[in-house]
């Protein structure tokens, strides 16, 4: 690519990779010595308006030294659309490559899906790419803005891994990494950064999610030492709630920040969101400690969960068939997200013979309503 640089100007270039791609970029040029090329990785083009506090702010700047000026960015950068803008030198400038040698998880074969739908092959495929971008030495929320280790987040890229991926070594190292709780037992909302270092406020439901990452190593992996070892801090989890369990066996006034995954779920005052998520980490908990012949631990989760089934039945709306958010002040409100209803059937607090009503309720299209 040919620029011509004006003297006491610049000129600037867009580089549309066409998908979101991560890992080393790296670039040569021919340009005179003390030409700058200043590069802004970005996932969607840049209109005119500052871009926020939490849209990606990484860049590159080189110094063209007249010869030989080619690089490779040792940092991963995670983008769709590269602004290059070159100035400090007037004259003759080629880009003459760019590009991003992918840093990805192997994929170890021996894992398959295909159907005759071919809208359900693309889906498999691009989810596995999704995950791939986010497989690193840990599971990352995304490959651009952050990169960081939520904890919630990652059970999900585990749960691909399982499904996709003859190689489970990460699924398992997502345990190890996310095992870092604060003094109270509550794990914090991410870790191998500032956040887990400073021991600051979390968001409780991640520690859950974790749970049910150990879950899944006891179904997929089998490995009852690597599953002993982290129980204690599962307990520690599960206890961490327990005091805002109401004589009626719901959790209410959860502290910190239940965030429920960006969802505009109402959580105020008596949550039958926070609840369920509890309730299926006892669940999966409880039958934990019966494979590990922990009869105490068990015999304790089951109590608590026998608690919360008897209760949960003051979120069911019989006309609309599912469940709704929450209880304010002793009374029902009407707001019913999905999470609700999907939640009550997976944590098995919701009766089998309701389970076809709800997904009826949960997935009709004509009763979504989309709020921000």
């Amino acid at each position: 690519l040919a620029l011509d640089v004006p003297s006491g100007g610049s000129v600037r270039v867009v580089l549309d990779m066409g998908r979101i791609t991560a890992g080393a970029v790296q670039f040569a040029v021919s340009a005179p010595a003390g030409t700058v090329l200043d590069f802004s990785y970005v996932e969607e083009p840049i209109t005119g308006p500052a871009i926020g506090p939490v849209a990606p702010h990484s860049g590159t700047r080189y110094t063209a030294r007249g010869a030989d000026d080619h690089f490779e960015v040792f940092d991963v950068n995670g983008f769709r659309y590269a602004y290059l803008l070159v100035h400090g030198v007037e004259g003759k400038v080629s880009l003459d490559h760019f590009a991003v040698r992918e840093l990805l998880y192997p994929w170890e074969s021996g894992a398959s899906f295909s159907c005759s739908d071919e809208e359900l092959n693309r889906i498999y495929t691009a989810g596995i790419r999704t995950v791939r971008l986010n497989s690193h030495d840990a599971f990352i929320d995304c490959p651009t803005r952050e990169q960081r280790a939520w904890v919630g987040d990652s059970v999900v890229h585990q749960m691909v891994h399982l499904a996709t991926n003859c190689d489970w070594r990460l699924a398992w190292h997502y345990l190890t990494v996310g095992n870092s709780p604060r003094p109270d037992g509550i794990l914090p909302m991410s870790v191998v950064g500032e956040i887990e270092a400073d021991g600051g406020f979390t968001i409780p439901d991640w520690a859950l999610h974790w749970i049910h990452g150990i879950y899944n190593l006891y179904r997929f992996g089998g490995d009852r030492d690597a599953v002993k070892a982290l129980m204690p801090t599962a307990e520690r989890i599960l206890r961490w709630y327990a005091p805002y369990q109401t004589a009626a066996g719901l959790l209410k006034d959860v502290v910190e920040w239940n965030l429920v995954d960006w969802s505009s779920v109402s959580n105020a005052d008596t949550s039958a969101v926070i609840t369920a998520a509890w309730a299926r980490g006892l669940r999966e908990y409880a039958e934990l400690a019966a494979w590990l012949e922990e009869r105490s631990s068990q015999r304790w989760a089951e109590g608590l969960y026998a608690r919360v089934k008897t209760g949960f039945e003051l979120f069911w709306d019989e006309r609309r068939g599912s469940y709704v958010d929450h209880i304010v002040n002793g009374a029902v409100q009407p707001e019913m997200s999905q999470l609700a209803g999907a939640l009550a059937i997976v944590s098995g607090l919701a009766p089998e013979e309701r389970w076809g009503r709800i997904v009826d309720t949960i997935t009709d299209p004509a009763r979504v309503v989309v709020r921000s």
